[in-house]
């Protein structure tokens, strides 16, 4: 379909309209994504208020879902009106090929016709006259429709540089909302509490059976839940798993600061201890429970036991 002068203004502006709605929906993009990470780590706008906090969190996630729908959009009107103006300008710049070209031929037969007419009579005189002036008025058509085809050239060009920019905008949009989605994940993650599945129980405790019999106990923070909790966890995987727990005569503490487990083993204990502790300190950081292994003081009395130590995540 050829579109006249007007329509290409037309488009040309709607296009521009549909980066300029890009360009918006990206800054609301940005604004979803920062309410999100507000609501989740901050108690800004909400005063600390879980109801506040949640619905500060819903309303984000609509925006996101609405900006990136509408960016969607924009991005694909924008690509159908790039389309429609580009073959537009395509469809005039092969029609004024042809007419150049046709005009080309036409004066060619002029001058051929010119140069018979000055042979013959008056009569063809005047005819050759003639003819010589549709040949000028052909070669001006040829001259103003190369010049209109440069144009259309020119005119492609740019709608595909600004195609090609529309398609860069909305990639660098994607690529922010992908981040700040890790991000928050990391953070989630980075403040979440250590847990055990049922699955990551079973895996641990069959990880550690070929040392079944090993006597063991285990000290944490009583008082905090999240450590006492995941030390319960580990427990029972070692429990299930064959080991031996052996209630210390007395309710051990540790001293604040601890972080993640500590497996304590004498420097001196059979080899089969070491290995066990080695083990177990394997199978829980394969689960995600960061484990090191911390050697006694060489000078106790030689221990069979291994003592465990579960702090915080951090």
């Amino acid at each position: 379909m050829t579109l006249t002068a007007s329509d290409v203004a037309s488009l040309s502006k709607s296009l521009s309209r549909s980066e300029i709605g890009e360009y918006i929906c990206a800054g609301l993009v940005t604004i979803a994504c920062a309410g999100e990470y507000v609501a989740e780590f901050k108690n800004w706008f909400t005063g600390g208020i879980r109801e506040r906090k949640e619905r500060l969190a819903k309303r984000s996630t609509l925006l996101l879902i609405v900006a990136l729908s509408l960016e969607l959009i924009c991005l694909v009107r924008t690509n159908i009106l790039s389309e429609m103006l580009i073959g537009s300008l395509s469809e005039k710049a092969e029609e004024a090929d042809r007419k150049a070209k046709m005009a080309l031929g036409n004066s060619t037969t002029a001058l051929t016709q010119s140069r018979t007419a000055e042979d013959s009579s008056s009569r063809a005189l005047d005819e050759s006259s003639t003819a010589t002036t549709s040949a000028s008025n052909a070669l001006a058509l040829a001259s103003g429709a190369r010049r209109e085809a440069d144009s259309f050239e020119r005119d492609i060009v740019s709608a595909k540089e600004q195609a090609a920019k529309a398609e860069s905008h909305l990639a660098d949009a994607l690529q922010k909302a992908a981040t700040a989605d890790q991000e928050a994940a990391a953070l989630r993650n980075r403040f979440s509490d250590r847990t055990l599945t049922d699955g990551q129980v079973k895996s641990i405790a069959d990880e550690i059976r070929p040392y079944s019999g090993q006597e063991f106990d285990v000290t944490t923070f009583w008082d905090l839940r999240e450590p006492f909790q995941i030390a319960n966890r580990v427990a029972g995987a070692m429990i299930v798993g064959g080991w031996k727990y052996v209630k210390p005569e007395s309710t051990g503490f540790l001293l604040g600061g601890l972080a993640g487990v500590e497996v304590w083993v004498h420097p001196a204990a059979p080899d089969g201890v070491k290995k066990a502790a080695d083990a177990l300190i394997l199978a829980l950081n394969k689960e995600g429970i960061a484990a090191h292994k911390k050697e006694q003081n060489p000078k106790n009395p030689i221990d069979l036991k291994i003592h465990l130590n579960v702090g915080t995540k951090e």
